[in-house]
């Protein structure tokens, strides 16, 4: 049996099912699929929890501590993104206009936040939706 692979910066133990995954070197890499159906996931979430609670709440905080850069080699829109356009792309949204939505994205490597940064900046999102990039180290 070979022996497992030296951890340090850039591994993550998925203790769920006992496995090490190689996180990308990389600023941007391909979406994988289970990925996207991780995304595909998180979509149809958000579609039903944003109505739910936008109705009963003045202020909604939605914190992804593991932001990535925002999309990937393709193109594809990473989980900040999914999540800002599950909200502004919503048929109910307009009725939300009295709830503020804050989104905090942390993202520890340096050039990922960069890119993050970027990506979060060239939206134009509605004055009641608050966005928080941060850079942790």
């Amino acid at each position: 049996m070979g022996s497992k692979p030296e951890r340090g910066l850039g591994w993550c133990e998925d203790t769920a099912c006992g496995t090490d995954v190689r996180m990308p070197d990389s600023t941007v890499w391909p979406l994988e699929p289970h990925t996207a159906a991780k995304h595909s996931i998180l979509r149809r979430y958000l579609q039903g929890y944003y109505p739910k609670m936008a109705s009963a709440q003045t202020r909604l905080i939605f914190v992804d501590g593991f932001a990535g850069p925002g999309q990937y080699e393709g193109g594809q829109p990473g989980s900040p993104v999914i999540a800002l356009e599950a909200l502004t792309g919503h048929s109910q949204f307009q009725r939300w206009s009295n709830c503020v939505f804050s989104f905090l994205f942390i993202e520890e490597d340096r050039s990922r936040f960069e890119l993050l940064e970027a990506t979060l900046k060239a939206r134009r999102d509605p004055d009641n939706v608050k966005v928080y990039p941060r850079w942790v180290l």
